[in-house]
């Protein structure tokens, strides 16, 4: 396997499981997250030069996975908030809490949702995360800080936090 081969396939290896953890939160279905997350990544190869040179390939990917995703939802007329299918349980191994999560994830607007996924699922630092959602790296702290407050106070959640 020649060098670029050898790149590209590890670079997908990396990639994958963190583009179908972000995208199945961000859609609610692990079988539409995995479509995106292989969608995503042959895009990725298909502009290799560019991928690879970018700052943050990780980064870059994203913004492609995230892309496709609003595509899907636009092209199939759904709403992003609508929860997820019982065969995604491998992610988090208590159910009911998965889904609540699922379910007030869903509930937060596009922009915060992107950024809570980007920062603490994709795990991209905040200037990657704001170069994808093309914002500043304020508005991605002020998104993530509105975002996660809702989700404390969010009443699916309620119950779990006086825990």
């Amino acid at each position: 396997m020649d060098e670029i081969a050898g790149a590209q396939e590890q670079f997908c290896r990396e990639q994958y499981a963190r583009l179908v953890g972000s995208l199945a939160l961000y859609t609610g279905d692990r079988e539409v997250a995995e479509d995106l997350a292989h969608e995503a990544l042959a895009r990725a190869l298909t502009a290799w030069p560019r991928v690879a040179a970018a700052r943050s390939p990780g980064a870059y990917v994203q913004r492609i996975a995230f892309n496709l995703a609003h595509r899907h939802f636009r092209r199939a007329s759904q709403p992003v908030k609508h929860p997820p299918r019982e065969g995604a349980a491998d992610a988090i191994a208590n159910i009911p809490l998965r889904v609540d999560l699922h379910r007030a994830v869903a509930q937060l607007p596009r922009r915060q949702r992107e950024a809570l996924l980007l920062r603490y699922v994709a795990d991209l630092s905040i200037k990657d995360a704001a170069a994808v959602l093309r914002c500043r790296p304020g508005t991605v702290q002020s998104l993530c800080h509105q975002g996660l407050t809702s989700l404390r106070s969010s009443a699916l959640l309620a119950d779990r936090n006086e825990r």
